[in-house]
Parts: structure tokens; C-alpha cells; sequence
């Protein structure tokens, strides 16, 4: 992407089309196959990746692909989970630091762009029609994006039609909302930020402790 001449959407419209450009399927596998890479190296492509392709003009990104399909390092179609397969001896559906580098993503733009936040939680209305438009179709593809994730995170099954918005959005709430109190300049930096939103969302204060083994180090993680 960084090296393609002109924009996506640019070579699109040159060519006389206006349709929106959708990446899908974009992923780095991890394990021991020679072609695949470190989970660090991993989280930082795919978060990499995305903005790069938003900045490029792209409609929607798709990463490739939310679970691990196997427990096989050697084998590459196993590894190109964000996290874990259910069966990994390491522990179900742990993140890998792509899954946490995506939180971290959100958060330290959120941190460097508090006015544009702003913006869009309580001026949208003042915009351009088209430019409401766009921003409320790239938030309704982040809610039921984030919301099929959860879905498949969610192992108790708590998550029901009645209840899947409302989860998803108290999610959003702790990230998205974190503008209007949050210092990226005080004691806890975005990265650790991420890691704290990341962990109480998926496991809770009050759930039992995961074995050292099976919970990935915050540098390994990210």
C-alpha cells in the first residue's frame, strides 16, 4: 500500500469509477511456518495496514481473521488469528498483541485528536450531509464489527439479541469516551491504558486468574 503510486480510490477514479474500494482478507499469519511472522510484527502490520488503507481512501478493511483456525505453529492457515484458537493448550480465545494493538490504536487516537472527537460525538449534526453521511456509515461498520467479535468471545453466552448492541457500546464507552478525562501525558500511558480496557472487558474484576502460561506478558503483547 505504501508503495503503490496514487490512492486507491485516485487510480479508481481515473479510471472513471467512483465505487468504494474494500480491502478483505489482509492478515499475517504467526507460528513457526518460515512464512509467517512474530505476533509483534503482526500487530504492528495489521494496525499499520488499516490506516494506511483509511488514509488511502479505502471504504472498509477487513483483517484476516479474528481466531486462530487450528492449534498447528508449522502450519500457516492455523495462525492468522487475533487471538488464539479455542483449543490452544495456551488458553481459549486469549489476545494476541494484534487483538490489544488494535485497543491501543483507538486509544492513542483518540488521546491525539480530542477536538475531532468532539466533533463527531456531539457536532455531527453541523457537518456537510455527505461528510454525516460517511462518518455515521464508518461507525455503523465499527459497531457490527466489534459486536461479531464479541459474539465469538462470548463463551457464557450472555450476549443475546436483546443484549449485543448494549455490550458492544459499553465497550465503545470506555474508549471512545475516555477524551473527555483521560491524559495520555499522566501516569498511564495509552499503551498500558489498552491493556487495562482490553483485560477488564474481557475477563472482569472478579474472574478467576488465568495461569501465568496462558496470559501473554504485556510485552509480549504488544
Amino acid at each position: 500500500m505504501a508503495g503503490t503510486r496514487g490512492s486507491p480510490s485516485g487510480v479508481s477514479s481515473r479510471h472513471g469509477s467512483n465505487k468504494p474500494i474494500y480491502i478483505t482478507e489482509q492478515g499475517w499469519a504467526t507460528g513457526t511456518n518460515p512464512s509467517a511472522v512474530s505476533e509483534p510484527a503482526q500487530a504492528r502490520d495489521l494496525v499499520r495496514g488499516q490506516l494506511l488503507s483509511y488514509g488511502a481512501g479505502v471504504a472498509r478493511y477487513s483483517s484476516y481473521n479474528f481466531m486462530d483456525s487450528g492449534t498447528d505453529p508449522s502450519n500457516v492457515e492455523h495462525r492468522f488469528g487475533l487471538v488464539r484458537n479455542r483449543l490452544d493448550s495456551r488458553g481459549p480465545l486469549v489476545p494476541k498483541p494484534s487483538y490489544v494493538a488494535y485497543a491501543l490504536a483507538i486509544v492513542a487516537l483518540n488521546a491525539r485528536s480530542s477536538n475531532e472527537q468532539r466533533v463527531i460525538l456531539n457536532d455531527l449534526s453541523f457537518l456537510a450531509e455527505d461528510e454525516q453521511k460517511t462518518i455515521v456509515g464508518l461507525e455503523r461498520q465499527l459497531v457490527d464489527m466489534v459486536t461479531d467479535l464479541l459474539i465469538r468471545l462470548d463463551k457464557e453466552g450472555r450476549i443475546v439479541k436483546r443484549t449485543r448492541k448494549i455490550y458492544t457500546m459499553m465497550l465503545f464507552g470506555i474508549l471512545n469516551f475516555s477524551h473527555t478525562w483521560y491524559d495520555p501525558k499522566g501516569g498511564i500511558d495509552p499503551r498500558e491504558f489498552a491493556d487495562m480496557v482490553v483485560d477488564l472487558f474481557l475477563y472482569g474484576f472478579a474472574a478467576p486468574m488465568m495461569s501465568a502460561d496462558a496470559v501473554p506478558s504485556r510485552r509480549e503483547r504488544i
